[in-house]
């Protein structure tokens, strides 16, 4: 658990070890379950990113990103 019950999202980028999938069958699974299980046993570890972070999970989301940083980049020249 995080101090003082902070919500922390997980983004998506992560160095697995092979063995946490190895008694799984083939196939497509969803990570989240595989996740939480490892969580419980303690067998995961991540890294708290303090920087600027923005979800571009949707063509949308991406595009507007886009468009602000080369608002900021036209703006410093």
């Amino acid at each position: 658990s995080t101090a003082g019950n902070k919500k922390l999202t997980y983004s998506g980028i992560s160095v697995l070890n092979p063995q946490l999938f190895s008694t799984l069958e083939s196939g497509k699974i969803p990570l989240a379950p595989l996740l939480r299980q490892a969580i419980e046993a303690q067998q995961v570890d991540g890294e708290l990113y303090r920087g600027d972070w923005v979800d571009v999970g949707t063509p949308e989301r991406l595009a507007m990103l886009d468009k602000s940083v080369r608002k900021e980049l036209k703006g410093a020249c």
